[in-house]
C-alpha cells in the first residue's frame, strides 16, 4: 500500500476499515509493526556485516586518485624518450641503406648456387638414399628438382643430369611399386612418393589392386587345401597329412592341430581374419588413395574409378563364398552321419548279414538296444553351421557399405539360407533312410528265414494232391513261421522306436539354430526357416510313404486308395532328400525286382498306420511348441492366406491311412491268391458228379485252416491281437477232427441250414422259396477296405478262398454224393472260423457275415448245381466228422 499513490492509498484504508473489523485490524497492525522492527534490525545488521569493506573501498578511491595525479608526468617524460630513439634509428637505418642491399642481393647469388649445387649433387644424392632405402629423401630431392630439370634439362650439363636423375627415379618406382604389392604397412607411403614420381593414377590403382588380389588369392588357395583336407576328415578317415608348405604355408594359422585338421567354426574365422580383413583393408585404401569422397568426379566418372576394384571384388567374394558352400556342405553332411548314426546302422547290418546272416543276424540288427538306436542324439551338426554362418553374415557385413554394387548381405544371406536348408533337407533325408534301411533288413531277413517261401509252394502241392496228402503239406513250416514271426515283432519295435527316437532327436538338434545362431542369424526369415522345418516334416513323411509303397511293389492301379496315397501333396516334393551313403545292403540291384513277401507288405501297413496315428498328432504339438510361425495360422511365410502351409497334417494323415489300407488289401490279396489257386485246383481234380459217399472232410479243408493259422500267428506276431486264435484253426498241420468236439458243436448250431434232407429239397418249389429268402436277407458288402487288424484280415482271406471255391462250384456239376461233400466240408470249416473270429474279436465289422453267408453260398450253390440234391442229416454229419477224427487220431 505504502508503494501506491496518496489517492489511492486513502481509497485502500477506506476500503480495509469499511471491510474489516476492528479486532482484525488491530491484529494487521501489530503483524505489521513487528515486520517493520524486523526490517530495521536486518538492515542494521547488514550495515554491521559489511561495514569493513565500506572502509576498505574508501581507502582504495583515495590511492587511486593520487596515484592519477603523478600519471601525467611521467607520461610527458615517456613521450620525450621516446622522440630521442625515433631520431637515432633514423639516422642509423639511412647509414646501412646500401649494406643491406648488397646483402640481399648475394644472398639470392647463394641461394641459386646451391640449387645448382644441388642438381648437380642430384643422381648421387639419389642413389645413396636408394642404397640407404631412405625413398621418401630421394623421391623428395627428384621433385624438387623437377622443375629446373623440365625447365633447362636439354641444355648442356643439365641434360645428362636428367638422365641420370630419371634412371635413379626409374629404379625408385620399380621398387614402390614392388612394395606396394607385396607389404600392407606403408601402401599409404607408396601411392605418395609414387604419384611425386609422376606415376598417374590409373595404372598406380590397377597395379595396387593386381598384388592385393593375388595376395588374396593365395589365402582362398590355402582355403581350398584347407577344406580338403576337412572333407577327408569328415568322410570318416583316420589320418589325414598334413599339407606341404607350397601348398599352406603355416598350418597352424589356419587352427590345424595335431588331432588333424580345423574344425569349422575355427577354419571359418581364420579364413575370414584372412580373406575379410584383406579385402576390407584393399577397398578402404583404394577409396582413400584413389577415390576420394570430396573429388568432383560426376557419376558416371566415379563409378567408372570404382569398376575394377568392384570387379575384381565380386570375382574374389564368388570364390569365397563357394569354399564357404563347400565346407558348410561337408560339415552338414558329416554332422548329420553323426546324428543319425547312419553308417553305424549300416556297418552293423553288415556285420550282421557277413557273420550271423538270416532271422538271427536280423534280431541283432533290428533289436531295440542295439548301439545305434540308443545312442541317438541331438547332435546333428546345427550348432557349429549355426555359429559358422552367423560369423560369415556378421564379417561379411562389414563391407556392405564400402562395395553397395556386390548385395554382399544379400549374397550372404542366400548362402546362410541355402546351407541351412541343404542342412535340414540332408538331415530328414537320413533320418528317411535309416527307416528305409530298416525296413530292407526285414525284408532280407524274411527272404532267409526258414520256411520263407514254403507258402505258395505248399499251396500249389496241396491243391494240386486233390483228394490225399494235403494235411501234411506244409508241415515243415513251423519253425519257419516263428522265426518270420519274430523278425516282424522285431523289426515293428525296432522302426517304431527309430521313428520316436529319430525324429525327436532331430528336431531338437535342429532348435540349435535358434540356440547357437543367436538372433541375428534367424532375425530376418524366421518364418521361413520355421516353413523349411514344416516343409521337411511334410517331406520326411511323403518320402517314407513313397518308400513304402515302392518296397510294397505297389503302383497306382485306378483305385481310390492308390489314388488318394500318391496324389502330389500341395507343392512339398515326394521325398525328403537325397541318399547320403548310397542304396543299402540287400537293396535290389539295377532293375532287379525281389520277391516282396506279404508279411513285408503288413509290416508296412502298420508303419503307415503308426505314423498316422501317432507321429503325425506328435509332429503337430512339436511345431505348435517350438517350430510355430511368428504370421499366425495363415499358411505360408508370414500367414498368408494365398500360400498353403508346409505341412498339412490332415493331408499327411489321409494319405498315410490311404496307404494302409492300400497294403492291407494288397496283403490280402497275395495270401487270398494263393489259397485261391489251391481251392480252385482242388475243386477241379474232383469228380463231383461220379464221386463216392463222403467219409470226411477233403484234405483241402486242413490244408486251408492251416494256411489260415499262419498267416493268423503272422498278423499277430505284428499286430499284437487274437493270441492263442491259431490253436483254433489247426495249430499248424493238426487233421482234420483234431477238434472234434468243437466240430460237434459247430454241426449242431447249422442243423437247420446244413442238416436234413429236406432243408434245399423240394424242386422247384424249395428253389423258388430260396430265392426269396434270399431277397429279404440282410445284405453283406465284400468290397471295401480291410481294418488292420488280425480278426479283419483273417476274414478277408478266408472270404477270398471261399469265395473262389463258390466260384468254383458253380462251374461243376454235381450228384447227390458230391453235394453231400461239399455239405461236410463246409460243417467242418464253419464252426472253426466262426469260433476263431468271434474269439478273436471279429464281428460283423471285420468280416465275420461275410465269412458266415459265403459258406451258406457254397452249399446253396451246390444245391443249385445237383442233379439229386439231397442233404445230409445233422446227425449224420456229426457222426461222420468225429469218425474222420478219431481215424486221424489213430
Amino acid at each position: 500500500m505504502g508503494m501506491a499513490r496518496p489517492d489511492r492509498q486513502l481509497e485502500l484504508l477506506a476500503n480495509i476499515l469499511r471491510i474489516f473489523s476492528l479486532e482484525k485490524l488491530m491484529v494487521e497492525h501489530r503483524n505489521m509493526a513487528r515486520e517493520i522492527k524486523n526490517l530495521d534490525s536486518d538492515m542494521q545488521q547488514l550495515v554491521y556485516e559489511n561495514y569493513n569493506k565500506f572502509i576498505t573501498a574508501t581507502d582504495t578511491i583515495r590511492t587511486m586518485k593520487s596515484s592519477v595525479d603523478n600519471m601525467e608526468s611521467e607520461m610527458q617524460r615517456l613521450e620525450q624518450t621516446a622522440s630521442v630513439v625515433a631520431e637515432k634509428s633514423l639516422s642509423v637505418s639511412n647509414k646501412l641503406q646500401q649494406r643491406r642491399e648488397s646483402m640481399e642481393q648475394l644472398y639470392k647469388v647463394q641461394r641459386l648456387l646451391r640449387k645448382l649445387q644441388t642438381v648437380f649433387e642430384l643422381p648421387r644424392k639419389m642413389r645413396a638414399a636408394l642404397e640407404e632405402d631412405a625413398l621418401d629423401t630421394a623421391v623428395g630431392l627428384y621433385a624438387e628438382a623437377q622443375p629446373l630439370l623440365h625447365k633447362y634439362g636439354n641444355r648442356g650439363t643439365f641434360k645428362v643430369i636428367a638422365l641420370e636423375s630419371d634412371f635413379v627415379a626409374q629404379e625408385i618406382s620399380q621398387l614402390l611399386k614392388k612394395r606396394l604389392t607385396e607389404r600392407k604397412d606403408d601402401a599409404e607411403q607408396c601411392v605418395l612418393l609414387l604419384r611425386k614420381l609422376g606415376e598417374p593414377d590409373d595404372t598406380l590403382q590397377d597395379k595396387y589392386l593386381s598384388g592385393r588380389v593375388a595376395r588374396i588369392k593365395r589365402v582362398l588357395a590355402e582355403a581350398a587345401v584347407v577344406a580338403d583336407a576337412m572333407a577327408a576328415a569328415a568322410s570318416g578317415q583316420q589320418q589325414v597329412p598334413l599339407p606341404n608348405k607350397a601348398q599352406v604355408a603355416a598350418p597352424e594359422a589356419w587352427n590345424w592341430t595335431a588331432a588333424g585338421p580345423p574344425p569349422l567354426r575355427a577354419f571359418v574365422r581364420s579364413l575370414d581374419e584372412k580373406f575379410i580383413s584383406g579385402v576390407q583393408e584393399t577397398v578402404v585404401n583404394v577409396i582413400r588413395f584413389f577415390l576420394p569422397e570430396g573429388s568432383e568426379d560426376s557419376p558416371e566418372a566415379a563409378a567408372a574409378k570404382r569398376k575394377p576394384l568392384v570387379a575384381l571384388s565380386r570375382e574374389l567374394f564368388t570364390e569365397y563364398f563357394g569354399i564357404i558352400r563347400r565346407v558348410v556342405t561337408d560339415a552338414a553332411k558329416a554332422g548329420v552321419l553323426r546324428g543319425s548314426l547312419l553308417r553305424e546302422a549300416r556297418a552293423e547290418a553288415a556285420a550282421a548279414a557277413g557273420g550271423k546272416g538270416g532271422p538271427g543276424g536280423a534280431a541283432a540288427v533290428l533289436s531295440v538296444n542295439s548301439p545305434s538306436l540308443q545312442q541317438l542324439g541331438s547332435d546333428w551338426g546345427a550348432e557349429p553351421i549355426a555359429q559358422a554362418l552367423s560369423t560369415v553374415s556378421t564379417d561379411v557385413g562389414l563391407l556392405a557399405t564400402h562395395l553397395p554394387e556386390l548385395g554382399l548381405k544379400e549374397r550372404a544371406a542366400e548362402v546362410v539360407q541355402a546351407a541351412v536348408q541343404q542342412h535340414v533337407t540332408l538331415s530328414f533325408a537320413a533320418l528317411k533312410q535309416r527307416v528305409i534301411d530298416a525296413a530292407v533288413c526285414v525284408r532280407t531277413a524274411l527272404q532267409g528265414a526258414p520256411g520263407g517261401g514254403a507258402a505258395q509252394g505248399g499251396a500249389e502241392a496241396g491243391a494240386g494232391s486233390g483228394g490225399g496228402g494235403g494235411s501234411g503239406a506244409g508241415g515243415g513250416g513251423g519253425g519257419g513261421g516263428e522265426a518270420r514271426g519274430g523278425v516282424l515283432r522285431a523289426g515293428s519295435e525296432y522302426l517304431v522306436e527309430l521313428l520316436q527316437r529319430g525324429l525327436a532327436a532331430l528336431l531338437q538338434g535342429l532348435r540349435g539354430y535358434e540356440s547357437a545362431g543367436g538372433p541375428r542369424l534367424l532375425a530376418s526369415w524366421r518364418d521361413a526357416w520355421v516353413e523349411l522345418v514344416q516343409g521337411g516334416l511334410q517331406g520326411f513323411f511323403v518320402g517314407l510313404l513313397t518308400a513304402s509303397l515302392e518296397l510294397a511293389a505297389l503302383r497306382y492301379d485306378g483305385g481310390d486308395l492308390m489314388r488318394e496315397a500318391l496324389k502330389a501333396g500341395s507343392g512339398t516334393a515326394a521325398t525328403a532328400g537325397p541318399d547320403l551313403m548310397g542304396p543299402p545292403p540287400g537293396a535290389a540291384a539295377g532293375g532287379q525286382e525281389l520277391l516282396v513277401k506279404p508279411a513285408l507288405v503288413l509290416l508296412l501297413a502298420k508303419l503307415c498306420k503308426f505314423l498316422e496315428q501317432v507321429m503325425v498328432p506328435w509332429v503337430m504339438e512339436t511345431i505348435a511348441a517350438s517350430f510355430a510361425s511368428s504370421g499366425g495360422p495363415g499358411g505360408g511365410p508370414g500367414g498368408s492366406v494365398d500360400m498353403p502351409p508346409a505341412f498339412v497334417p490332415g493331408e499327411v494323415a489321409r494319405r498315410l491311412s490311404a496307404a494302409s489300407s492300400a497294403m492291407v488289401l494288397a496283403y490280402v490279396e497275395m495270401h487270398g491268391r494263393q489259397l485261391s489257386v489251391m481251392v480252385r485246383r482242388s475243386t477241379g481234380s474232383v469228380s463231383w458228379l461220379t464221386c463216392k459217399e463222403p467219409r470226411g472232410p477233403r484234405p483241402v479243408c486242413s490244408l486251408l485252416l492251416e494256411r489260415l493259422a499262419k498267416l493268423q500267428a503272422e498278423a499277430a506276431a505284428l499286430l499284437e491281437e487274437g493270441d492263442g486264435v491259431a490253436s483254433m484253426l489247426g495249430g499248424g498241420g493238426g487233421g482234420p477232427g483234431r477238434k472234434s468236439d468243437e466240430h460237434h458243436r459247430g454241426a449242431g448250431d447249422g442243423r437247420g441250414m446244413y442238416g436234413g434232407a429236406g432243408a434245399f429239397g423240394g424242386g422247384d418249389t424249395a428253389a423258388v422259396e430260396r430265392n426269396v429268402a434270399k431277397l429279404f436277407r440282410e445284405k453283406v458288402h465284400m468290397t471295401g477296405s480291410v481294418a488292420l487288424t488280425c480278426p479283419a484280415i483273417l476274414a478277408a482271406v478266408a472270404a477270398v478262398a471261399l469265395k473262389s471255391l463258390l466260384e468254383s462250384i458253380r462251374l461243376e456239376t454235381l450228384g447227390r454224393a458230391g453235394l453231400q461233400q461239399l455239405q461236410l466240408d463246409v460243417a467242418f470249416l464253419r464252426p472253426q472260423l466262426r469260433r476263431c473270429l468271434l474269439r478273436g474279436g471279429g464281428g460283423k465289422g471285420d468280416g465275420t457275415a461275410v465269412v458266415e453267408q459265403l459258406l451258406e453260398d457254397v452249399v446253396l450253390s451246390g444245391t443249385e448245381r445237383c442233379v439229386e440234391p439231397a442233404l445230409l442229416e445233422a446227425a449224420v454229419v456229426e457222426r461222420i466228422l468225429a469218425s474222420a477224427s478219431s481215424a486221424e487220431d489213430r
